[in-house]
């Protein structure tokens, strides 16, 4: 035989034969290993899983198709493969779980990824926002961020910013308003429309076509916000500039932790966001709208439906008498939230009226008030659903101090009866309806009636006040976001009881500026 035929045939070196062997094992083992990084790299939306079935039968093709090495042959012996098989069922379920663990991981991670770029996205100026409710009542309404929420939210809230050193974050809101007043009848004040200050019968009244421009109704509030260790804490203040010279004068101050509300806000016998758009920093003659000390306690009581219970500051003004009160105005009320947006609203008070005489301070005498209301604010059934119906009717005895025109006459709960010694309660009904249509996503107008109506005594005057109607119509432009520009129309008129009548008609312009 030739050299040449004898090197054909010779067996293979055998560095080289481990070579081979060792060339195969690390193909496998590559394999396998590209498996498994591949799937944990690989998209969220294109990691599926692969099945154990179909890599125990790619594996099974690697070890039967490879070629064995030069000069070696193939294990025929089934219980090898079988064995070879087996172990790569094990190592597969293995990493069959491990992917599964860290599959969730990683959507727990993008979830909270997802989370973060949302905040950080969020605009840090943002308006002040209510909690969300029906479309058909936010729309463009201006907001109210002195409204207390029934619960305090946790953490960080829009447009807050976080005091350095401490856990606590704060947020800075309020708006700048100049209003141009122009009363054109003889009005006793005249920045403002009261309609109960209509002179009648009265001497050296103020004469009528008088000016006034005015910025007292700007204001400026604080939102704080902080952990407890026991739940989040809300503190709130709010001063504007109508106070004497000019000067502050409070608004808001009250604390909220979790239900329960202590301080100064809206009355619980009050619904704010049943109150019709408007510029007068008076407001209307009928509804009740006003803020005082109180400890108020709010829960959920179904879905849509809040309940509340209150004692408030029992702020008796009686004609004739120095109140001298033992106890605080109890009031609650319920508020439903229909499934088509708005809200509907009852209320009821209940208060002491007691006071003496200042002939005779020893003796004090009293009685007893009440006051139930309804109120709400609905979709309009007229035109769209952003178009809204306003309403607030009161009825009760001894209410005059939460009702707007009685609480500027003063005196309205009651009247000493000096030939009785007694305080006698004046009942007293006041109501008003608003309609509140969107031209377009820029304009819209709130033409707006309301009544107020006391049943006087025999021992009163002549001159007390038996009647007010109020009516007014404006339209409002928002041209840009925070700033609105106002033209409203007043008119008024009111009755004594001998039933002489003076009316009042005044021309407000102003704009609001709201940051």
């Amino acid at each position: 035989m030739t050299n040449v035929c004898r090197r054909s045939v010779s067996p293979a070196p055998e560095h080289l034969l481990a070579k081979a062997v060792r060339s195969q094992e690390m193909s496998v083992a590559a394999l396998q290993l590209s498996s498994i990084v591949d799937l944990q790299v690989m998209p969220r939306r294109l990691r599926i899983a692969p099945r154990p079935t179909t890599l125990v039968a790619i594996a099974a093709l690697i070890l039967i198709g490879s070629p064995p090495a030069v000069g070696q042959q193939a294990d025929p012996d089934p219980a090898n493969l079988s064995a070879t098989v087996r172990e790569f069922e094990r190592l597969i379920d293995s990493q069959q779980r491990l992917i599964e663990v860290q599959g969730r991981r990683i959507d727990e991670l993008q979830r909270q990824i997802d989370e973060m770029r949302t905040l950080v996205a969020a605009p840090r100026d943002s308006p002040p926002t209510l909690p969300a409710r029906a479309p058909a009542e936010t729309g463009s309404r201006p907001q109210w961020p002195d409204l207390p929420p029934d619960v305090v939210s946790a953490g960080d809230f829009p447009g807050s910013f976080k005091i350095p050193g401490s856990d606590a974050a704060v947020r800075v809101g309020g708006m700048v308003r100049v209003n141009w007043v122009t009363t054109f009848n003889p009005l006793l004040v005249s920045d403002r429309f009261i309609t109960s200050d209509i002179p009648v019968d009265v001497a050296d009244a103020p004469i009528g076509g008088r000016v006034d421009v005015i910025a007292i109704p700007s204001r400026f509030n604080l939102d704080f916000r902080t952990p407890t260790g026991v739940g989040y804490m809300r503190a709130f203040l709010e001063a504007d500039f109508s106070g004497s010279g000019n000067t502050l004068s409070l608004r808001h101050a009250y604390g909220q932790w979790r239900r329960f509300l202590f301080g100064q806000t809206w009355s619980t016998f009050s619904d704010p966001e049943a109150v019709p758009d408007g510029i007068d920093f008076e407001g209307l003659n009928a509804t009740v709208h006003f803020r005082q000390p109180q400890i108020r306690w709010t829960w959920a009581a179904a879905d849509r439906v809040r309940v509340a219970m209150a004692l408030e500051n029992a702020d008796t003004e009686i004609t004739g008498a120095t109140a001298a009160n033992q106890r605080p105005d109890f009031v609650s009320r319920v508020r439903w939230e229909p499934g088509r947006g708005g809200h509907v609203q009852a209320a009821g008070v209940f208060r002491q009226l007691r006071g003496f005489s200042s002939n005779t301070p020893a003796d004090i005498v009293g009685g007893q008030g009440w006051g139930v209301n309804a109120s709400g604010s609905l979709p309009s059934p007229f035109w769209s659903q952003r178009d809204l119906v306003r309403f607030q009717v009161n009825r009760g005895a001894g209410i005059g101090h939460y009702i707007k025109d009685l609480n500027a006459e003063g005196g309205q709960d009651g009247v000493f009866d000096t030939t009785t010694n007694t305080i006698r309660v004046l009942p007293a009904f006041s109501g008003y309806a608003s309609y509140d249509h969107w031209w377009n996503d820029q304009i819209h107008s709130a033409l707006t009636a309301g009544l107020v109506n006391v049943t006087t005594l025999d021992v009163q005057p002549g001159s007390a006040l038996y009647r007010t109607d109020r009516y007014s119509g404006n339209v409002i432009w928002s041209p840009i976001p925070r700033l609105e520009l106002v033209m409203e129309l007043l008119y008024g008129i009111r009755v004594n009881k001998d039933l002489h009548r003076e009316n009042a008609l005044q021309l407000q312009i102003g704009s609001t500026f709201r940051f």
